[in-house]
């Protein structure tokens, strides 16, 4: 297992406000749906996913939200776990991307990382009636951005595999073993014929795939046409 936990020295020059709205809206998000859960009971909540998250077969048989669900699924989470480590993640590398881009075009970038993770999704799993839910469409698409801008950034992470580590790891090695494993995991359901995981992988490499295809078009044109600042970039 591998929990990064901070990208080193200060990246950025600003407090990342983007990345701490979109974290206080997914808080948000997640304590309606745990008032819904213990206050209403878990039929109520479930209605709620049902409703809010993406489900492709419902999408393409034209049933419930539709399209807008690409969007709400992305501030709803299936438990503790699930929203702790996606906010997590997102803390660590976000604001790194966000100082690039400046707020409101991280926030339109995340937001279409996550939605290239639920046009994948629904192109390779279109006949999937379980909604998906969670942010880490989109923030596989932060962590593609800034495998691409920072491949060489020390990564702080914990490492637990025999014994408890804490160590630093290029960003490389450790975003590039994360979208490797979603890889294969994605061979294996593609053999399988179906998702049995409960594991939203396309979501991951579409977020993943369009978050390196895209951070280009949001960066700030200083930093586009900074030598320097791109110098910088690239030495992460």
């Amino acid at each position: 297992m591998f929990i990064p936990l901070t990208t080193g020295r200060k990246l950025y020059t600003a407090f990342p406000i983007a990345t701490a709205i979109i974290i206080l809206i997914n808080l948000i998000f997640f304590g309606w749906e745990n008032w819904l859960f213990f206050g209403q009971g878990g039929e109520a909540w479930y209605t709620a996913v049902r409703t809010l998250g993406f489900t492709p077969g419902d999408l393409v048989h034209q049933v419930g939200w539709g399209g807008v669900t690409a969007f709400t699924s992305m501030y709803l989470h299936s438990g503790l776990s699930h929203f702790f480590f996606n906010m997590l993640y997102l803390w660590v590398f976000g604001p790194a991307i966000e100082d690039l881009t400046g707020p409101a075009r991280f926030f339109l970038f995340y937001t279409l990382a996550g939605l290239m993770g639920s046009a994948l999704t629904l192109l390779l799993d279109s006949q999937s009636l379980i909604p998906g839910i969670g942010a880490s469409g989109a923030i596989a698409g932060v962590m593609g951005a800034f495998l691409l801008l920072y491949p060489s950034r020390k990564v702080r992470t914990f490492v637990f595999l025999v014994l408890v580590l804490v160590i630093n790891i290029p960003a490389w090695i450790l975003l590039g073993w994360w979208i490797l494993q979603q890889a294969v995991l994605g061979q294996f359901i593609l053999n399988y014929g179906r998702n049995i995981t409960g594991i939203g992988v396309w979501a991951h490499i579409g977020g993943f795939i369009g978050g390196i295809a895209l951070v280009w078009l949001f960066l700030r044109q200083e930093v586009m046409f900074n030598r320097e600042s791109v110098m910088m970039m690239g030495r992460g």
